[in-house]
């Protein structure tokens, strides 16, 4: 068996964030570059947490090769599955629900519910299904003196985007300004593909959402419910010319990249007291069988154990993020915008409730420098000087998709 601490430049290997679980795929060399597309599907995103997710495809040709394994390591059974997931948003396939549905698959760890890969296939069958690699979770960082790094390029190309729906995630493709294809459901010859899902919009005065299984569920009151009164939950919302709204902004921080597979994650910041947060199984006890709900502290050998990070065990979905209690913590959560039901620049739902980026449709602009600055401007890294979030490690990682964004952040919104 390879040793997974030295690979190949024509390996790829796929690490979480805790570095408890990882996968190394051995790849033939005229193989490579995978094609690889950029996912819009609502499952996908549920089962992620983002909707900026890029998926490498290993062909089926490759799959059953003997020349192509995959070689997984972990600490005390680590790597937990998802069970099969029905693509058209009907939940987990059992008998009695359409065994014969389209299916995606995750595979994610155990400790800080990084996921790893995807499997996807027509029926309920162990032998019919594709690879699909989360590319967020690639590591090109050699690990000793006879490892080999690998460039972002010389293992993947990006072909196109899939999934394109008007009432979920179309709005984040128009910001990809790449001149790649955009395909409605499947990409080209049926490699990958995403099943049209009934959007559910949003009525009243809630916003609701979950993983993809259902393990982790949560409903978000509309800002304008907050009583001008209660002055801390207002300090993270803001003022607009048609009414209070909530914030939201990208992250490329390899922290988020690494605990989703994601190559970019976005955060709605929301605060406690108009959210309302279900899991299954809450009756066991956090961390016990039968309950989903799943921590991590993700910075805690940096010496911050308070920071939190919240997903379902039951997927390995990210939902959501919780800073230290002197950051806000215990007043305000990021909410995974990939987890809401219905999104999307062109549907219902969080455009009604959400502003992305600083200043934008403020009565007054507001200066940098102003006393009545409120909490959450603050807050969000980078958000003042009018940048996405630690645009610096996605540089490191995959510098054109950040710089695609930025221009299409810039030209189209979001």
């Amino acid at each position: 068996m390879a040793d997974l601490r030295v690979w190949k430049r024509s390996d790829i290997r796929l690490t979480c964030h805790c570095r408890g679980t990882a996968s190394l795929y051995q790849v033939p060399t005229p193989a490579l570059p995978l094609q690889a597309f950029f996912t819009f599907s609502p499952i996908h995103a549920a089962l992620i947490g983002s909707p900026l997710l890029l998926l490498a495809h290993i062909p089926s040709t490759l799959t059953h090769s003997a020349t192509t394994t995959s070689i997984e390591t972990s600490e005390g059974g680590n790597i937990g599955r998802s069970g099969k997931i029905a693509l058209d948003g009907s939940g987990l396939l059992t008998p009695d629900n359409g065994v014969e549905k389209p299916w995606c698959e995750s595979f994610f760890c155990k400790t800080c519910g990084g996921t790893l890969y995807l499997t996807q296939g027509n029926a309920n069958s162990s032998t019919s299904h594709e690879i699909l690699l989360c590319v967020g979770s690639t590591d090109l960082t050699p690990k000793d003196e006879i490892s080999q790094s690998s460039s972002f390029e010389s293992l993947y190309k990006v072909q196109g985007h899939i999934g394109i729906q008007e009432s979920h995630f179309k709005g984040f493709s128009d910001i990809i300004i790449d001149g790649l294809p955009r395909y409605p459901q499947g990409g080209p010859a049926g490699i990958l593909w995403a099943e049209p899902v009934a959007p559910r919009t949003q009525e009243g005065e809630e916003l609701h959402g979950g993983c993809a299984c259902g393990g982790v569920t949560f409903h978000i009151r509309h800002p304008k419910t907050v009583p001008e009164d209660d002055l801390t939950t207002r300090g993270w919302i803001k003022p607009t010319a048609k009414g209070q709204r909530l914030c939201a902004n990208i992250c490329f921080c390899n922290t988020c990249r690494e605990v989703s597979g994601a190559l970019g994650w976005v955060w709605m910041f929301t605060p406690r007291t108009i959210l309302n947060v279900s899991y299954a199984g809450g009756e066991v006890g956090v961390g016990q069988a039968g309950n989903a709900h799943g921590m991590y502290h993700s910075s805690a050998k940096k010496g911050n154990p308070e920071l939190t990070r919240h997903w379902c065990r039951r997927c390995g979905c990210s939902v959501f993020y919780q800073a230290p209690s002197g950051n806000g913590g215990n007043e305000m959560w990021d909410v995974a915008l990939g987890c809401l039901n219905a999104v999307g620049k062109a549907g219902d739902g969080w455009r009604d409730w959400v502003i992305t980026k600083f200043g934008e449709g403020e009565a007054e602009t507001r200066k940098r420098d102003d006393w009545d600055q409120r909490r959450v401007d603050v807050y969000i890294g980078q958000w003042l000087d009018g940048e996405m979030s630690y645009e610096c490690d996605g540089l490191n990682f995959w510098a054109p998709f950040v710089e695609m964004v930025r221009r299409g952040v810039r030209e189209v919104g979001w």
